[in-house]
């Protein structure tokens, strides 16, 4: 019983193979990788009894049946061993001989049926292609990390729609898919290596998804996803937007994304008046990135339009792919367009700063740019407005506005700063008292143990008369 492999697929089955398996897992066997052959095609699985993932290939040198367990510290071992060659695994009861060249060692093998076998999806398919997968990847980033609400945690598969939600932000894609009922599905871990044509099956709480030599089975996330289609504005209301170029929009993810910050949401306005579109970062020491392609609408061309976002949620726009960004109060952004249909909900910041200040700051970063007075009332509700053609300057530059600084930033700051370590501090706690409620059910059950022994022990000697 023998399996001859080359060492590049055995390399590209135990990369993936490791996005599963625990660094510590609690049983030795769910450190194991379960290898079967036969025929010439192989079959590599591991799990961590959330997810399973299967690797398969029909390139191999086969010779009988072989069904053995193999470590997967041991296999990344083997993987550091010199020499390109190929690597034959010879399997007996209890152990396993790997031949390298003239390379020979011998490991100890644990019992197959102690491995947890993998749960089974034989419903029918549906084909997804690369797009599938391609959108899967861009919804993930964007999934909570909250423990207290799971369903955040999971991506949302209905027909005709892909959702996530942090609870900050909701981005919702489009995609066709036909399924019956929604999917509530935990973030594949071996998400990156799902980039083919490939399928999805669904049979209970079981999401099967294949692309390529892998294949991964994962449980479904009880509960329900937010009813999330109940905040999203109407179109129609929508009648402020700023529409950023292709150009403008690599400029902008190039220069924000480089820019050190302190504040976890660095405020970022985007600025639209008679002289030209313009991107402001920063409370102090404001870096102006003047927009060249990109176009806003106005209630007024007299009246300028600006939107106020925190950084990291613009960089999820860009990200995206989205290249409008749409407003109905300048509270409620909603993003869209770009290569990928559907959109993003976040929402603005919208005390950070004034009209007057944003425009000062651009005149002190670009002096030679003429503004046209402007009416002091300010309003973010549109209809249409064409910005004129805007005169050249640098792309941006990096200024010290001499404008009074507002007096309550430094308090919004904090603020905000009070936010994340609340929301930090609440997670934790949240995690000890669930380590808590765990050691006391391992307590528990070690005392039922216990009384279980004492309870053997005193049967015993009554039967053998002690």
């Amino acid at each position: 019983m023998s399996i001859t492999m080359s060492k590049a697929m055995f390399k590209a089955a135990v990369q993936g193979l490791s996005m599963v398996v625990a660094k510590k897992p609690v049983r030795a066997v769910f450190g194991c990788v379960r290898i079967t052959a036969n025929d010439g095609r192989v079959k590599m699985a591991a799990t961590d009894l959330e997810q399973w993932v299967e690797y398969r290939n029909d390139s191999v040198e086969t010779v009988g049946e072989n069904d053995f367990l193999f470590g997967l510290a041991e296999l990344k071992e083997l993987l550091r061993l010199p020499g390109d060659g190929k690597l034959q695994f010879d399997a007996k009861p209890g152990s396993v001989t790997v031949k390298i060249g003239e390379l020979v060692k011998e490991y100890a093998a644990p019992g197959v049926n102690e491995f947890p076998e993998a749960p089974t999806v034989n419903t029918s398919p549906l084909a997804v292609g690369p797009e599938f997968f391609q959108k899967l990847r861009l919804a993930a980033p964007m999934t909570s990390k909250d423990k207290v609400n799971p369903t955040t945690n999971c991506i949302s598969i209905r027909n005709g729609q892909i959702a996530v939600t942090n609870r900050r932000e909701l981005l919702v894609l489009n995609y066709e898919l036909g399924v019956e009922t929604p999917i509530l599905l935990p973030i594949p871990k071996i998400l990156s290596l799902l980039d083919t044509t490939g399928t999805l099956a669904v049979k209970g709480d079981q999401v099967r998804l294949q692309s390529g030599m892998w294949t991964t089975i994962i449980k479904q996330a009880p509960g329900t996803f937010p009813n999330y289609e109940q905040i999203v504005p109407k179109p129609s209301t929508l009648t402020t937007q700023f529409s950023i170029g292709d150009q403008d929009r690599a400029t902008l993810l190039n220069t924000l994304g480089k820019l050190k910050i302190n504040d976890p949401h660095e405020p970022v306005v985007l600025y639209g008046s008679t002289a030209g579109v313009f991107a402001v970062a920063g409370l102090t020491n404001s870096t102006v990135i003047r927009l060249q392609e990109s176009k806003f609408q106005a209630e007024k061309p007299e009246l300028p339009l600006f939107y106020t976002l925190s950084k990291p949620y613009l960089l999820d726009v860009l990200r995206s792919g989205f290249t409008r960004l749409r407003s109905a109060d300048g509270l409620v952004l909603a993003a869209q367009g770009g290569p990928h249909a559907g959109y993003l909900i976040v929402m603005s910041l919208s005390a950070r700063f004034k009209a007057d200040e944003i425009r000062q700051v651009i005149e002190k970063s670009i002096p030679h740019h003429e503004f046209k007075p402007e009416d002091k009332t300010m309003s973010n509700e549109a209809k249409v407005a064409i910005p004129s053609e805007s005169k050249s300057a640098a792309d941006f530059k990096v200024v010290d506005p001499s404008v009074a600084a507002d007096a309550f930033a430094n308090l919004n700051a904090s603020l905000d700063k009070l936010h994340v370590a609340l929301y930090t501090l609440n997670t934790c706690v949240n995690d000890v008292c669930r380590q808590v409620r765990e050691t006391q059910r391992n307590v528990k059950q070690r005392d039922r143990s216990f009384r279980d022994l004492q309870t053997t022990i005193e049967r015993f000697k009554k039967v053998a008369n002690f």
